[in-house]
């Protein structure tokens, strides 16, 4: 069983995107979609027989940035989603959505669901490209995170950015 990684995507409009399932549930497979090959035996999220389901896997970490698609999700408005992966945070899906649409810059956050594992970060994606990101090496940095993303006080965008002094690239 996975840890779950519980991202946090800021993104004008993105609850309205085509990019969701009949529940609900933010779909990988409808913005980069698995060859139907490696789907066999699949379920939805990506789980299969041990051993049979390693080069699925290994296609969507490559192409998707995890290996699972979204587990759950919380619309929290029309310009912010929470939800939760197996292991990482899908970065290389959002480039693909930022490539998509240019004009919306991207901002990601994620938190493991175990605070002692102290993995946590942040990265601003601008059409297709990472062009900010920050992975937090210090506990205190990871647990704040932790604590904004697992149910504690969620910082804005703006703030977030300010207080970590995470910039843009040049």
């Amino acid at each position: 069983m996975p840890n779950y990684m519980r991202s946090r995507v800021t993104m004008k409009g993105i609850a309205e995107l085509p990019f969701y399932d009949e529940w609900g549930d933010l779909d990988f497979d409808k913005v980069i979609p698995t060859p139907k090959e490696l789907l066999k035996g699949a379920d939805k999220h990506g789980f299969m027989p041990l051993g049979e389901g390693m080069i699925l896997r290994n296609w969507r970490r490559e192409h998707w940035g995890t290996w699972s698609s979204s587990a759950w999700l919380k619309v929290v408005t029309s310009d912010r989603i929470v939800f939760e992966t197996a292991w990482t945070p899908p970065i290389k899906l959002f480039q693909e959505i930022s490539r998509r649409y240019p004009d919306r810059g991207i901002f990601i956050e994620w938190a493991d669901e175990v605070k002692s594992n102290h993995i946590a970060g942040a990265a601003k994606i601008i059409r297709g490209e990472v062009v900010g990101r920050i992975d937090f090496e210090d506990p205190n940095s990871c647990e704040r995170k932790w604590r904004q993303l697992w149910g504690y006080k969620l910082l804005s965008k703006d703030k977030y950015m300010d207080k970590h002094k995470v910039r843009a690239k040049k």
